[in-house]
């Protein structure tokens, strides 16, 4: 009996510690990385980590890419003001990327909208990843 009660403890104890690793997304937080050209692409791994890409990481000019009608990773493309604004190459290479890490990954011809962070919001509680938004334009692509 007593040997049960130490058990039911250091497993009580096991659960907290690691409930509060999860909970801080600084620990992580270790999107995929891409470079295309000078631009810098950030992919989400799951919906905890989309969500701190996306609302807390990612800079209000930044372009926010995800497919259309797909659960998949939020991607972010970081603009930089020192650069120009990204060619239509460089928007469908990242809406590739984003493809990619979906469930269309397989598919063809899959769409993609973008649009910039500052139009991505999440509804009050909402789940980790869940966010609408506004603005956006769509690219049709092969992942």
């Amino acid at each position: 009996m007593i040997f049960l009660k130490k058990e039911l403890k250091k497993n009580k104890k096991n659960k907290i510690k690691k409930s509060k690793l999860t909970k801080n997304k600084e620990v992580s937080f270790n999107p995929i990385k891409y470079k295309i050209g000078n631009y810098t692409v950030l992919v989400g791994r799951n919906n905890v980590e989309n969500d701190y890409l996306t609302l807390k990481y990612a800079r209000k000019t930044d372009l926010w890419f995800h497919t259309k009608d797909f659960h998949g990773s939020h991607t972010i493309l970081k603009i930089d003001n020192n650069l120009p604004y990204p060619s239509q190459d460089i928007l469908i290479k990242v809406a590739e990327i984003a493809a990619k890490h979906s469930k269309a990954k397989n598919s063809s011809n899959v769409p993609v909208d973008y649009c910039e962070v500052k139009y991505v919001k999440k509804p009050s509680g909402s789940r980790p990843g869940m966010v609408i938004y506004t603005n956006n334009k769509t690219l049709n692509v092969n992942p």
